[in-house]
């Protein structure tokens, strides 16, 4: 009865699901080949009496 179920949500998110494991896939290949995918470092600080809409750090891709 479960695998029916199980089988029946395989089907219907099918491409999520492919899509999911791709990118976790390409994740993975990134990290555990020395290569960093997320390498942003803080580049300023937002000053509080700025008069801007946004507050917080600012990063900078290397």
């Amino acid at each position: 009865m479960q695998t029916n179920k199980i089988l029946a949500f395989a089907r219907q998110n099918l491409f999520a699901l492919l899509l999911g494991t791709g990118v976790m896939g390409f994740y993975f290949y990134y990290n555990l080949s020395g290569k960093e995918c997320f390498t942003c470092k803080q580049t300023e600080t937002i000053k509080p009496d700025q008069q801007t809409r946004s507050t917080g750090l600012r990063f900078r891709h290397k």
